[in-house]
């Protein structure tokens, strides 16, 4: 629950925020590198079949080149909530943790809204997942898919941004690294600041 109003107050302050500054950025958009962060609240989806507690505060840095108006590519790296294991789906106790992060490497296509300072924006391209299963009830003999796991899977997301001044953008965005049958699948839900190096 903490990371969930954690979010929410984020996701209102931006919102605050777009409606409080003016875009002193109309016109042509700033390109060049460019550095993000945000923090948020991410939820866990394992394919073992045993029941999570998924979300959480987590938070991600992008690092990137904006080529022009429309296109951009990116690199990322998010650490993800730690997910409580359940021993029965939806129920039963806890049997042990999932750690996750990712790196991710990105195509972003963007779509300014007019000369307002707006900008729409998704993107595609591929994670690096690594995770960590651990048991932490020594009751329990085995937890499905203990052990250290990585893939490489489908990264993909889709936001908004809002340039407050001329290189500074506030922004709202989803992000799923898809992972496989043994990483688990994550959702980043965020909020956060970029800033374009002119």
């Amino acid at each position: 629950m903490n990371g969930i109003k954690i979010a929410l107050s984020i996701i209102i302050s931006v919102i605050t925020s777009i409606f409080a500054l003016p875009a002193l950025a109309t016109g042509s958009q700033p390109s060049g590198w460019y550095f993000e962060g945000n923090i948020g609240e991410s939820r866990t989806s394992l394919y073992t079949g045993n029941s999570i507690a998924n979300s959480g505060f987590a938070w991600n840095i992008n690092a990137g080149y904006k080529f022009m108006p429309y296109v951009a590519a990116e690199a990322g790296y998010t650490s993800y909530s730690t997910a409580s294991i359940k021993s029965t789906p939806n129920s039963g106790s806890k049997i042990g943790e999932n750690t996750a992060y990712s790196y991710d490497f990105a195509a972003k296509g963007i779509l300014p809204v007019n000369d307002s300072g707006l900008n729409l924006f998704g993107k595609l391209g591929a994670a690096v997942m690594k995770t960590h299963i651990i048991n932490t009830n020594p009751s329990v003999a085995v937890v499905p898919g203990s052990g250290t796991h990585n893939s490489i899977s489908l990264y993909c997301g889709l936001g908004v941004e809002y340039f407050v001044i001329s290189n500074v953008a506030l922004n709202m965005q989803w992000a799923r690294a898809n992972g496989n049958d043994r990483t688990s699948r994550q959702d980043l839900f965020s909020a956060g600041l970029s800033y374009v190096f002119m």
